[in-house]
């Protein structure tokens, strides 16, 4: 008879051998004058999964290419020991994978971008970029972050210099939390030479973007010439003097733009198709947007638009505009029209808005309300407001009998309770409604939670699965020997962790 208790399942075992097993542990690379290595380059020549290059007080002048390729368990970080400031001048080429460059100052040389990211899953976070005459960073690959950082002040003159450039093939990427201002060219743009949708499944949530004047010329916040599923949520971005605050053109598809604040600028938001594309399937929702001097909202070439709870103030011309082949097919409702320019009709349906004091309403229904809406100075309903409760239900939740119009919903904020929802994304991880993931927006996704989070499924997050034994003796008695080996077990990794400095 076999003795169940002497049966190690193969999972544990092996478990037990790789903590018992000899290593060798990560390192710490020391950069700067009397350490180890002396430049970053020289650093990162001999890193491996796992490393930490720290970077000591100093300037060091020389492009830098990252070729090593860290894990997901095991990134290689560049990072500055905090013995004073640490500024890198020169391009920083990413062609490894898993890197993490973490406060660090960068100043870009001139003929050449700031970052090229080629590989895969590197984040930069915290790091201040300045000082270029070509782009910022320019993006390629699968799943690299640009999180809580300054991007600013790449200058070209009367041409092109993006602080942030996705080049087509880009996947999975997240820019998050950052300060974009002050750049030549826009503020972040998604490429494509023709209508295609070779960008897939970006995030941009939460930037503050803007321009101060400071240069000679800007373009536009955010220009979407590519994408096939693309969230921009809970941004601000203002003073954008003579273009779009956003434009989405030649064919891109699966947008949801929501909660945004967008203020002082030339023209809004607009969406146009070109080079025989058509723009698809748009949601368009919980947005402010105030003070532009021409129109605030523009579908031209588009088909299947949700456009609802939305607030346009003091717009100087259209407050929606429908030109050439127009918006065919979608919804506008809940919105709120105060003090703008014309509204325009076209092939969609339009119920349950809200109007003051515009020009030209061709949308006009039963459902309408028109009346002060009492905003106070944040654009929000004041009391006793004819807007409150009354917009029609769209699953979207409210505090009153009904939903406000407009942006802001009286009592509650419904963005932070319920995110960002899909745009009916045909691909996998940002969120579309009809994604299979559980994502930062739709109801399910194709892959799991890629954008919005550091990780892109249960294995680069940590988490384990089950595994697959079978434990034998249930019983109390027959328990304790596995108890026993769960304890040596996670006694011997917190000791290793140690050893490694985890």
């Amino acid at each position: 008879m076999v003795d169940r208790h002497a049966i190690i399942p193969i999972p544990l075992f092996a478990a037990l051998g790789w903590l018992l097993a000899p290593s060798a542990a990560a390192a710490d690379l020391h950069v700067g004058s009397g350490q180890t290595h002396a430049t970053v380059q020289d650093a990162a020549d001999v890193a491996a999964a796992g490393d930490v290059i720290v970077v000591h007080g100093g300037s060091y002048d020389g492009d830098v290419d990252l070729t090593a390729d860290g894990t997901d368990r095991a990134r290689i970080t560049i990072q500055p020991a905090g013995d004073g400031e640490a500024t890198i001048t020169g391009r920083v080429t990413i062609d490894g994978d898993y890197w993490d460059i973490i406060d660090l100052t960068f100043v870009a040389r001139s003929g050449a971008d700031g970052f090229r990211l080629r590989g895969d899953h590197n984040r930069l976070q915290g790091i201040d970029l300045s000082g270029g005459d070509r782009d910022g960073v320019d993006g390629s690959g699968t799943g690299n972050q640009v999180r809580g950082s300054r991007i600013h002040n790449f200058d070209a003159g009367e041409g092109d210099a993006h602080c942030i450039v996705l080049n087509p093939g880009a996947e999975d990427w997240v820019i998050a939390d950052n300060e974009l201002f002050d750049c030549s060219g826009d503020t972040i743009q998604l490429y494509a030479d023709t209508a295609e949708r070779s960008i897939i499944n970006v995030r941009i949530d939460h930037n503050d973007m803007y321009f101060t004047g400071a240069l000679s010329r800007t373009e536009n916040a955010i220009d979407v010439k590519n994408a096939d599923g693309l969230i921009i949520f809970g941004n601000r971005m203002h003073g954008f003097p003579d273009n779009k605050v956003v434009v989405f053109q030649k064919g891109p598809a699966n947008i949801d733009m929501q909660c945004n604040v967008m203020f002082d600028g030339f023209t809004g938001v607009e969406f146009r198709a070109e080079d025989g594309g058509t723009v698809e399937h748009i949601i368009f929702a919980r947005n402010l947007m105030h003070d532009y001097s021409s129109y605030a909202l523009k579908f031209d070439g588009t088909v299947g638009a949700e456009v609802f709870n939305n607030t346009f103030v003091d717009i100087g011309s259209d407050g929606l505009r429908i030109e050439g082949a127009g918006l065919d097919s979608g919804t506008v409702q809940n919105n709120l029209w105060v003090r703008t320019g014309s509204v325009d009709t076209g092939n969609f349906a339009a119920d349950h808005n809200g109007f003051w004091q515009v020009s030209s309403n061709e949308i006009a229904s039963g459902s309408d309300v028109q009346g002060d809406p009492l905003l106070d100075t944040d654009y929000r309903l004041g009391a006793g407001s004819p807007m409150i409760d009354m917009g029609i239900d769209l699953g979207l939740p409210y505090a009153g009998s009904g939903p406000d119009l407009g942006w802001d919903e009286t009592t509650m904020n419904s963005c932070e309770t319920t995110g960002a929802g899909g745009a009916s994304s045909t691909s996998s991880g940002t969120g579309g409604a009809s994604s299979t993931s559980s994502g930062t927006g739709g109801a399910s996704s194709t892959s799991s939670g890629t954008a919005g989070s550091d990780t892109h499924s249960a294995t680069d997050s940590g988490d384990e699965g089950s595994c697959g034994c079978r434990l034998l003796g249930a019983g109390r008695a027959g328990a304790l020997p596995w108890l026993w080996l769960t304890g040596l077990a996670l006694a011997l990794m917190a000791r290793r962790r140690s050893a490694l400095g985890l």
